[in-house]
């Protein structure tokens, strides 16, 4: 065994150092107790041992009384929190019976990924031991936010001795030893005390972890074959009873001569019961040996080996006159694209390196053959689609701020597709000025497009000159000021309510009513959605008839399907909505001031969302801009603000439709619109 044959990495699982009965969850001290006192004696006779431990989220389910883990992320993180700092405090009182001190060293799968930080972590934990302290190690459950994980400290704890070139690794589980089968399931399941051969061992491990826990009997597994990789032997034993850890060490002395020598029998292991001194005796457990080593495994084949999985190779069929190592890494380069990247960030995604080896039969070990590194082909991202863009997957869907009257519109995105095009596109579909075309092509070539590789140091800058304010542009204004928000649930009450102090005549019936519940849900769920003909009936003309002291829910309600494309079916034909805009002017100048007003003003500003709406508003602009004129001079400043927003959103027409002279009739307009303002 070669390595560090001193150093021991001991994991204990949620499933010992928590229990469950009739009173509840509670910490097994007892478990916990005899643990410290065997990692005790273990650093009295020379050994230096490293603690992985689960059971932070276990510990923090006691701490706040939850019968299960938590399964939202958040609350699983907060919960290890609460629970991590609990545990490290009872292991401090527990060493400190002993006379040891434990630091708490919290890694996570991404320290791993890079070579610098996995070698820095290695050095810490050696400066520990060698300060006579024992690392305590866990995943950071509580700042893992991306999914990079180990997914069980079992994985973590051969890492960990893979890192330290330790002497073996022991996976303290509630069985006491592996089995051809589930125990629990199948009677004629035996005890496999020794395994020769991690990777050609194959049993039913099908039974899950705890329910506090993460592992099971396949993590341990897949974690003596990582030990098994780098030369580690490892062993699976009960938790309940820490001393038969003895009984594999004697089997390691009887394995290495040369080490025999050097450890003396253990009084403590006298008197659990194991006697180290006979050589033949079976170990306690199940004990997975360490492959046969031709060579010592490398610094950076170890790190390799701590490096997760993201993707596997199949070679094609070979001929005699092929190159295997050329085979493999030709093969490996061609499939780059459909691997996975755990170290890329944001949309640039990262680089994967392969690492090829290639099973040595006569010698019993993988021979390195090669390395190959390139980009990984990132996920696409899933778009519902919409009048323009299909649905399907997409490179990119990117939000895009519309400022504060529209918030952020979807912007699907390709590689390889036209960036002018797709602004072209979003243009169309946002109803908004072809002018931003350039700004949204440039913004999608900064998104997608690789970073370049930083650039030479420039020369020294030149002292800086006196600071000047930056010129700013806010003209012309080519956005929409519109008003998309509402409360649907209280308009349809508010309607509701009205419909039964309406005449009956004009009353709405049952089924009417269920079409204007059914509309109004559609409105909620937003462009999406496709209304129906009797529900923008219903919504249009039927509540159009109500008396005017009962409109200003339903004018408001029209707002809102204004906000809606179905809306331009009321603004296309010969009269192009005029009966509709007339009425909503004539309600306008009701009363200015009243709520009747202001959701009438509302409603012309948003006849600009739509390009067959904004043209027919356009078309009657004289009586809309007479109409909004009169009601500029409202005391109600949330009117003033949506007459504004009318004249803007008209001024914004005459820009997108201006010519070098302008028009005898488009003068007279602006004048007015000048005299308003």
């Amino acid at each position: 065994m070669k390595g560090d044959s001193s150093i021991l990495v001991l994991k204990v699982g949620t499933s010992t150092i928590m229990t469950s009965d009739e009173r509840g969850q509670r910490v097994n001290v007892a478990n916990l107790s005899r643990l410290v006192e065997v990692i005790a004696d273990l650093s009295h006779q020379g050994y230096k041992v490293v603690l992985v431990s689960s059971g932070a989220v276990g510990m923090g389910c006691r701490e706040l009384g939850l019968k299960k883990k938590p399964t939202d992320p958040e609350m699983k993180r907060a919960v290890a929190g609460v629970g991590q700092s609990r545990i490290m405090r009872l292991y401090s009182e527990l060493f400190e019976t002993v006379g040891m001190k434990i630091a708490q060293l919290l890694v996570s799968q991404r320290d791993f990924l890079e070579q610098q930080r996995w070698t820095e972590i290695r050095r810490t934990i050696s400066a520990c031991l060698e300060a006579g302290v024992v690392p305590v190690i866990n995943e950071n459950d509580t700042t893992n936010t991306d999914g990079v994980r180990f997914g069980d400290n079992d994985n973590l704890a051969a890492l960990t001795a893979v890192q330290l070139e330790a002497g073996g690794v022991f996976l303290f589980t509630d069985v006491d030893y592996l089995y051809t089968a589930n125990p629990n399931v199948d009677p004629a399941a035996e005890p496999m005390k020794v395994v020769s051969e991690a990777f050609e061992l194959q049993v039913d491990t099908r039974e899950p972890g705890s329910s506090l826990g993460t592992g099971g009997m396949s993590t341990k597994i897949a974690a003596a074959r990582t030990a098994h990789c780098a030369g580690i032997p490892c062993g699976i034993l009960h938790g309940r009873y820490p001393e038969r850890i003895y009984s594999f060490l004697s089997r390691l002395d009887d394995d290495d001569s040369t080490n025999a020598a050097t450890k003396t029998a253990s009084p403590v292991a006298s008197d659990f019961g194991c006697d180290r001194s006979d050589s033949e005796a079976d170990v306690e457990g199940t004990f997975f040996a360490a492959k046969e080593e031709h060579e010592s495994v490398t610094e950076d084949e170890r790190w390799i080996l701590s490096l997760p999985l993201v993707g596997e190779v199949k070679l094609p069929s070979l001929t005699q006159q092929d190159d295997l190592r050329e085979v493999i890494l030709a093969t490996a380069s061609g499939k780059l694209d459909q691997m996975k990247s755990l170290s890329g960030s944001g949309h640039h995604g990262g680089m994967i390196r392969v690492f090829a080896y290639m099973w040595n039969a006569g010698a019993r070990c993988w021979d390195k053959v090669g390395e190959v590194m390139g980009a990984p082909k990132p996920a696409k991202v899933f778009y519902e689609g919409d009048s323009v863009f299909p649905s399907g997957e997409y490179d990119f869907v990117w939000d895009v701020d519309m400022g504060p009257s529209m918030g952020t519109k979807k912007l699907p995105f390709n590689r390889g597709q036209n960036p002018l095009q797709a602004a072209e596109s979003f243009c169309s579909r946002e109803q908004i000025h072809k002018g931003n075309m350039d700004q949204i092509r440039q913004e999608l070539q900064t998104w997608y497009e690789p970073r370049a590789a930083p650039a030479a140091p420039a020369a020294p800058a030149p002292a800086p000159t006196a600071y000047t304010e930056p010129s700013m542009e806010f003209f012309p204004v080519l956005q929409p000021a519109v008003f998309k928000d509402g409360k649907f649930e209280a308009l349809q009450g508010k309607i509701l309510e009205f419909n039964q102090q309406v005449e009956e005549e004009l009353r709405l019936d049952p089924v009417d009513t269920q079409h204007l519940i059914e509309g109004i849900s559609k409105l909620k769920m937003g462009v999406s959605t496709e209304l129906r003909d009797c529900e923008k009936e219903i919504i249009v003309k039927k509540l159009g008839k109500w008396p005017n002291d009962k409109l200003f829910p339903v004018v408001d309600l029209w707002r809102l399907l204004l906000a809606h494309p179905s809306s331009s079916d009321f603004f296309k034909g010969s009269d192009r909505g005029t009966s509709y805009i007339l009425q909503v002017l004539n309600l306008l100048a009701v009363d200015i001031n009243s709520p009747l007003g202001l959701c009438a003003a509302r409603y012309l500003a948003n006849l600009f969302i739509y390009q067959t709406n904004k043209y027919a508003a356009f078309d009657k602009r004289e009586l809309v801009l007479n109409g909004v004129e009169a009601a500029i001079s409202s005391t109600n400043k949330h009117t003033k603000l949506a007459c504004a927003s009318v004249l803007l959103n008209m001024a914004i027409i005459l820009y997108e439709s201006s010519q070098p002279v302008l028009p005898a009739c488009l003068e007279e307009e602006k004048v007015v619109c000048t005299r308003i303002i």
